[in-house]
Formats: structure tokens, sequence, C-alpha cells
């Protein structure tokens, strides 16, 4: 991605060089309308914007473009994409994002259109302009009226394509775009039924628990514990339920409360509550919960006691039929000795 930082002479530097000074390159006129504007910033060339000097171009402080103009000059420019032009053009877009600190901006974006170009990326062969593609996707998602557009728009199973062949910093942004659509109730089906447990799981193992990646995946896998089969796949793959007490005992603040409330959630449930509490006490829980209740935050600490309390508290006759007898008194009983001994 460095390149995007040579290339850091974005539309929007560009236009602001050009609008406030008026001559550039042998033009003698200021576009006066949105047409020219975007006729020219098209049919500039790219070594010309190779060469433009960054520090001079982004010394200005004021844009004269309102939301609505620059959110019709990216779709303008997503629309126009080409073999030629694609990798120059998307990489002046994704410097102009990541600039962008204004979510109205952000908005007008997306309701230009933006959204379906970047889809058809994500389904490039050039893993490059994939992975582009999801760091613009990443920055969009973060506004919350946008959420709900990107995560009906087709490319949820995209990122999670992305968490399993992309790049190490191609998994990074996928899990931050997928993280944001995850805060927005309804993209969490979409999200299970693409398969992002099994993925999410693999990235949870191989980071490092305290990483902003285990916070955000942990947070993820948090949300999608409202469905059943996400509870028993979490459960069903290898090292899940391992990876949740790790990040409840070596994670962020935040990550250590995300994990928290998705053992807590596994615990609540009616159906398979055995399956889940032995599960939770043989990955040896116990000693990050008690560890929380003093050093978590306020949210984490009240978890950490009502799950402390379901965990000691053996599971109803009709639920726990289901479970092995030996395995719940053997946790009954660790647990006991350690809580009370």
């Amino acid at each position: 991605m460095r390149v995007f930082y040579f290339l850091l002479c974005s539309i929007e530097a560009f236009l602001q060089s050009f609008l406030q000074f008026g001559c550039f390159f042998g033009h003698k006129e200021r576009p006066t309308t949105l047409e020219g504007i975007v006729n020219l910033v098209v049919n500039l060339p790219s070594l010309i914007l190779q060469q433009f000097e960054v520090g001079f171009l982004c010394r200005q402080e004021t844009f004269p473009l309102g939301r609505q103009e620059t959110g019709q000059i990216l779709f303008f420019l997503l629309s126009k994409l080409d073999s030629s032009r694609l990798f120059i053009t998307l990489s002046q877009i994704i410097a102009y994002l990541m600039k962008i600190s204004c979510f109205r901006i952000k908005m007008e974006i997306v309701k230009a259109g933006a959204i379906p170009p970047l889809v058809e990326l994500m389904r490039s062969a050039d893993a490059t302009l994939r992975e582009s593609a999801t760091v613009v996707i990443l920055t969009l998602s973060a506004t919350d009226a946008n959420k709900l557009v990107i995560g009906g728009s087709g490319v949820t199973p995209l990122l999670v394509d992305m968490l399993i062949y992309g790049s190490v910093q191609g998994k990074v942004d996928a899990v931050m775009a997928l993280y944001n659509l995850s805060t927005h109730s309804e993209n969490l089906d979409s999200i299970l039924a693409s398969g992002a447990i099994s993925p999410l799981i693999w990235l949870l193992k191989e980071c490092k628990k305290a990483s902003k990646v285990a916070e955000k995946t942990t947070g993820i896998l948090q949300s999608l514990t409202v469905f059943e089969d996400a509870r028993s796949e979490i459960v069903a793959e290898g090292g899940g339920v391992l990876a949740l007490v790790e990040v409840l005992e070596e994670g962020s603040i935040q990550g250590r409360e995300h994990a928290v409330s998705a053992l807590l959630a596994m615990c609540q449930c009616q159906s398979g509550r055995c399956k889940y509490r032995d599960a939770i006490l043989q990955e040896g829980a116990i000693p990050g919960l008690l560890e929380l209740t003093v050093q978590g935050t306020a949210g984490a600490k009240q978890k950490a006691q009502k799950l402390l309390k379901l965990l000691r508290s053996p599971p109803t006759a009709s639920t726990s039929r289901s479970a092995s007898a030996s395995a719940s008194a053997s946790a009954s009983a660790m647990l006991k000795s350690i809580v009370y001994d």
C-alpha cells in the first residue's frame, strides 16, 4: 500500500491546486462546471499525476467542491475504469478516501453509486486490485449510514474470501471491514451465511491476542453468537473456544469484553447449555474471568460475574442428559476448587 502514499496527490489535492491557482499544465481557464472538472481529472495523464509536488498540493486548507459533487466525481471515475487506467485511478480514489474525515462525504460517495463497481473489483483476478478495493470498502463502511447499503451489495462473501486467500494486510483490512458491517444487526445473517466463522477463528488463533485485529475479530464473533449455528460452529471449530479464552486472558480492554460477552452468550442459551458450559470450563476460562471481575471495565466485570455464576450452577436435569455426567462432575469440581479454595 506504500504506493498509494506516493500517489497522495489525489483528486482532492489536484482540484485544490487547480481551482485555486487557475492555470495548470497549459490550461488557461478554471473549469466552472462539474462536467469540466471531471473531464479534466479523467484526461490528466498518469505521468503528470505521479509528478505532482505532494507537499505543495497538500498545503491547501480549503476544498472548493461540495459533498455531492465530490461523490459524483468519484462515482464517475469508478464507472470509467478500464484496463489502461484502472490502477492509477483506483490509487487516486484510495488516497483521497484515506484523507476524508467528513462522514457526509462518504455518504455521498455511496449514494452516487460507488459500491457496485467496487464489488466488481473485488471479483477481479488481480489480487492487487481486490485488496485495493477492500481498502475502499473498509473506509466507506466506517460510516453508519453506509453499512446496510454495503452489507446488501454482495460484498460480504468477497470479504470472507479475502480473509482466506488475501495477503496479511488484505486479511487485516477485510476483518476491519467485516467488523464495521457487523455492528449493523441486519448484516449479521449474510456474514454468517458467508462462512465467516472458520476463517475468523483461524485468524484469531494466529494473531496476537492483544492486537486490534484480535479485538475486531472477537467483536464479530460476539455479534454472531446470537445465532445457534454460530455458537455450535465456534465449539466445533478446533481451538475456537480456546482462542476466545486466550483473548479473555491476554486481550485489550475492549477485546476482553468482547470475549466474555461471546462466552456468556454461549453459556446463557438453553439449548445445549451443558455443551457450551463444559467446553468453556475445559479450556480453563475461570482464572481469566476472576481477573476480569477485578480489572475489567464495569460492563466486563458484570458479565464475568454472571458467567461465573452460570458456570458454578450445574445444568438442569433435562439439559444435562445430552452431556457426559462424568465430564460435568469433573468440571464442577474444578470450578469449586478454584473459586472456593
